[in-house]
């Protein structure tokens, strides 16, 4: 049986640009990344269900935010310490009976902060069955980077691509 897939010691490339596509990245506010640090992961993955509240279950957060299901439990009571969600409990339905999951609302301030972001490109988050991540600094680092990218490809666009450097003679 013949496998297309790279072997996990080869090498393959990808295209940085095709990378900044729409559900190819996490959005990862700024203010929650210098407050709660890798937290701010799991926040991008919640972002992603809601802006307002969420009842979805945490295995589903932690699917979004690419990491696994215990990380993503204790990202989720780092954000509720420091203020960027809140954490409702079991909430009823309009039947009266309690869901089967908490729900989870995004504040205000955190609606805010989201304004300014960076990204993280989905290649560059932990993948736990395959094994091996990139430490948050590096996701941190990478994520200004992309930020900075994305924000020069929407400039040469805008530009019709004849973004260029003028220089006055002094």
């Amino acid at each position: 049986m013949h496998s297309t897939a790279p072997a996990a010691s080869e090498a393959y490339e990808f295209d940085l640009i095709q990378a900044l596509q729409p559900g190819h990245w996490l959005k990862l506010p700024l203010a929650v990344m210098q407050d709660v640090g890798p937290a701010a992961q799991t926040f991008g993955g919640l972002l992603e269900l809601t802006d307002k509240e969420t009842f979805t279950f945490v295995e589903s957060i932690a699917k979004k935010a690419r990491v696994p299901l215990w990380t993503c439990r204790k990202h989720l009571v780092t954000l509720t310490k420091h203020g960027w969600i809140t954490n409702a409990g079991r909430s009823r339905t309009r039947a009266g009976r309690p869901r089967r999951s908490c729900t989870l609302r995004i504040n205000k301030r955190a609606k805010e902060a989201s304004e300014s972001y960076t990204i993280l490109p989905d290649w560059s988050m932990c993948k736990p069955s395959r094994g091996g991540c990139l430490t948050w600094a590096s996701k941190a680092v990478l994520s200004v980077v992309m930020s900075r990218l994305a924000g020069m490809i929407k400039t040469a666009e805008e530009q019709n691509g004849k973004a260029g450097i003028c220089i006055e003679d002094a």
